[in-house]
């Protein structure tokens, strides 16, 4: 009878609650490391990634205006560069407009093409997001229309970029690499009818953070425009115009 009382209460090699309560907490505890490891990351890959795709962006932007601006042109003694001065954003970000005629090489029909940057907005899905836009006129009306053959084109314009919010031009008068720039272009006063060099200025935001702005506010206003402004960059350079001496 003795033995068969000590083999009831014999233990059979099993946890105590305890130690089972011990071992979660501390799987607990590493699981926490991991995920916040993990999420560290995922931060740093994610701002890696947005700085890499502003930075691709912003280039071939200003690469794309830069190429077209160099080979503007004036045609029937008029001046073929217009530039609208503006700003969005509650008046914090510049969105200037520009008009010029240039000789591009994707002209299929030869000839002076009328080209034009701008920024607008994108109504995509409700989203009222700001985005750069391109006018390619393969016929600018020139001849017809010689004080605002700008509001005269024969085609619509193209998104170019979501991602540009900003846009800015100055120009200067002579060919002094000190003098001031001038931030507006009126060639109808002004003896050259082209500039002597342009300013570019592009301001861009990263789709992640400008989905995360929109997500605030469809109209990025208040808390969502100051998001927007202080992660926007800003990308520039400088055009020479050979044709305008």
């Amino acid at each position: 009878i003795q033995g068969q009382y000590d083999r009831c209460f014999t233990r059979n090699g099993g946890f105590t609650l305890l130690e089972l309560l011990t071992a979660m907490a501390i799987l607990g505890v590493i699981v926490a490391l991991l995920f916040t490891a993990f999420n560290s990351v995922s931060d740093v890959n994610m701002k890696t990634e947005s700085k890499i795709e502003v930075n691709q962006v912003g280039r071939a932007v200003l690469q794309q205006i830069r190429n077209d601006i160099e080979v503007a042109v004036t045609m029937h003694n008029v001046s073929t560069l217009h530039h609208v001065p503006g700003t969005i954003l509650g008046g914090n970000m510049p969105a200037d407009t520009l008009y010029i005629v240039a000789d591009v090489l994707d002209n299929e029909i030869g000839g002076p093409t009328g080209l034009g940057y701008g920024i607008d907005k994108i109504d995509d899905l409700n989203l009222h997001r700001w985005g750069l836009y391109r006018l390619r006129d393969p016929r600018p009306k020139i001849a017809a229309h010689p004080s605002e053959w700008w509001n005269f084109p024969s085609v619509s314009a193209d998104w170019m970029s979501e991602n540009v919010i900003g846009l800015r031009f100055q120009f200067y008068t002579n060919s002094d690499p000190w003098a001031a720039s001038v931030d507006t272009w009126d060639g109808a006063t002004i003896s050259n009818r082209l500039p002597y060099r342009v300013g570019i200025e592009v301001w861009l935001l990263d789709s992640t953070r400008y989905k995360q702005a929109l997500a605030m506010d469809t109209n990025l206003t208040g808390v969502a425009e100051a998001r927007v402004l202080t992660n926007a960059v800003k990308f520039s350079t400088v055009v020479f115009l050979p044709r305008s001496t």
